[in-house]
């Protein structure tokens, strides 16, 4: 399975498309629009998309306080 990192790098000569694509998703979706709405967009408008496999490497996600600790834990780790 795959799955989104929360991590987008948007080419410059594709931010006018991105940010078409961005307008788009929020005109349709509201307060419901996110970034994954908006690289589906892009796929469906003929937009190049790839991923990258970050399997193995060393990525935290902090969605509260309590994954900010553990973050701050494993940070002291690795210095």
């Amino acid at each position: 399975n795959l799955g989104y990192i929360g991590v987008t790098y948007v080419p410059k000569k594709l931010h006018a498309a991105y940010w078409k694509a961005c307008d788009e998703v929020l005109h349709t979706f509201g307060e419901k629009a996110n970034v994954e709405m908006v690289v589906n967009y892009l796929g469906k408008e003929g937009v190049p998309v790839t991923i990258c496999d970050v399997s193995g490497s060393t990525w935290i996600e902090v969605d509260t306080p309590e994954d900010h600790k553990i973050a701050l834990t494993k940070l002291e780790k690795l210095v």
